[in-house]
């Protein structure tokens, strides 16, 4: 299915994991210079790096997707954008794959629940099985790919979070900012957006969201993180 942006478009047809608000926030949310190289992990559809492309007219991104229905729709949308010039897609096993470039960010929406559901595809099954790519191997990876003076950020469920947070420190990663959401004023945090640095932090900064307010309407500071992108 095809979605609109203000300044592109998203089909997501072939991917396994179709496009949600736990993407969107982390491409809005993310901090980043102009110029910087960009790594998105399991970029699915592209969702994460076109919007990146969009705030960030100078940076080079690397998308990287090992599964290839999902693959052929992160072409498509990379081609089919004003950016397809500075988005580099690659089919491959994160875990294997030998880059020749070094990152200021490294970003991910990760698998992050087991599957054992024969209802499910099989491409869903890769797509979010969580020893398809664990905290261990995007925190190690991350700690080789990293340049001086860099930032990992991930989305990962609140409940689950002090698993990659303590993952991160073991590879000398440390947490900078948090942003805790939940659906709703009454309702328990459900997301943690999460911004690790390669040096020495003194504060962590945390901050919350709600997606909606207590009328079920889009809350002002949802709008507001993603005004640059929803018509």
């Amino acid at each position: 299915m095809a979605f609109q942006f203000k300044q592109f478009s998203l089909e997501d047809s072939n991917s396994p994991m179709k496009l949600g608000t736990d993407a969107v926030m982390l491409g809005a949310w993310a901090k980043a210079n102009n110029g910087d190289e960009i790594l998105d992990i399991g970029s699915g559809s592209g969702i994460v790096s076109l919007m990146l492309a969009q705030r960030i007219p100078k940076a080079k991104i690397s998308a990287i997707e090992i599964n290839k229905l999902a693959f052929t729709d992160l072409v498509e949308n990379i081609n089919n954008s004003k950016w397809k010039s500075r988005i580099n897609p690659i089919n491959f096993d994160f875990s294997d794959f030998q880059f020749l470039s070094y990152y200021n960010l490294i970003i991910s929406n990760p698998p992050f629940f087991d599957i054992d559901n024969s209802i499910i595809s099989d491409g869903r099954k890769i797509a979010r099985q969580k020893d398809a790519l664990t905290p261990q191997i995007i925190c190690n990876r991350a700690k080789e790919l990293l340049k001086d003076n860099s930032s990992l950020m991930v989305i990962y469920p609140y409940s689950n979070r002090n698993e990659f947070i303590k993952e991160a420190l073991l590879c000398g990663l440390v947490l900078l900012e948090e942003l805790k959401v939940k659906d709703n004023p009454n309702a328990e945090f459900k997301r943690s957006l999460l911004h690790f640095k390669n040096i020495k932090v003194e504060n962590v900064i945390v901050e919350e969201l709600c997606i909606k307010d207590i009328e079920g309407q889009y809350s002002t500071e949802f709008k507001q993180l993603t005004k640059d992108f929803y018509l």
